[in-house]
């Protein structure tokens, strides 16, 4: 090990390595397992911009008002806690998903 490293085996003043541990193969690499069409159709899609079109702009913002008035209530009922924030970030990953079924499926 070189001196000026630590020994997590990053570079010394806490900087992180530009290198990924997960290296993406080289075109031509052997290939493990192909991705089947069913794959590709749907990493198309999650993978993909959707821009709003007609009435989906509303149906965010009804979602994310009824979210927030859930969590208002949250925050109102329940103490601090860890169990507070992940109850909140429950709510945040609804509204997420919520909002990606109308982007990808309407």
């Amino acid at each position: 090990m070189e001196e000026n490293q630590e020994v997590t085996g990053q570079p010394a003043g806490g900087q992180i390595a530009a290198e990924s541990t997960t290296p993406v193969p080289e075109l031509g690499a052997a290939i493990l397992y192909p991705i089947k069409e069913m794959d590709r159709i749907r990493l198309d899609s999650a993978f993909t911009y959707h821009p709003p079109k007609g009435g989906q702009g509303e149906k965010y913002v009804i979602l994310r008002d009824a979210a927030k008035k859930l969590a208002e209530l949250v925050i109102l009922y329940t103490p601090p806690s860890r169990e507070q924030s992940l109850a909140l970030t429950k709510i945040e990953e609804m509204v997420f998903w919520a909002n990606a079924a109308i982007a990808r499926h309407e």
